[in-house]
């Protein structure tokens, strides 16, 4: 679940990748920071001197984030809300953009995916590296 909390600079560290994005809600449209952390998925408020406005941790609040369909810059975020879900909307500035933020959170799927979890750990994935050699 969401929680607001006042936050030091101390926090913002945590985060191995920042996007500015526009969150969409019954209130209108605002800009945000969508911060993708080792631990967590957190956004800030770039108008509020870069207070921390929301935080869920992977383990127990993020469910899934996923691109939406109806326009190519968009994605949803689903988070654990009492015993259901949460989603929430934002748009990122560019379908290029999207694509940068959702590859950064899937490297931590593992943390927040059961099934992903599952299916990892039940399958053995070989792979072999094929350089290209110039003549």
């Amino acid at each position: 679940s969401s929680r607001y909390h006042m936050s030091t600079s101390a926090e913002y560290e945590e985060y191995v990748a920042r996007y500015c994005v526009v969150k969409h809600s019954w209130k209108g449209k605002y800009m945000r920071v969508f911060c993708i952390g080792k631990n967590s998925i957190a956004t800030i408020n770039p108008g509020s001197i870069f207070k921390l406005t929301n935080k869920w941790d992977y383990v127990g609040g993020v469910v899934d984030i996923v691109p939406e369909g109806r326009a190519d810059t968009e994605f949803t975020l689903i988070t654990k809300k009492g015993n259901g879900t949460d989603t929430q909307t934002f748009s990122c500035l560019s379908h290029m953009e999207r694509c940068e933020m959702l590859t950064d959170a899937q490297a931590y799927r593992l943390k927040f995916d059961l099934q992903w979890q599952h299916l990892f750990n039940k399958n053995n994935f070989t792979a072999r590296k094929l350089s290209l050699i110039h003549i």
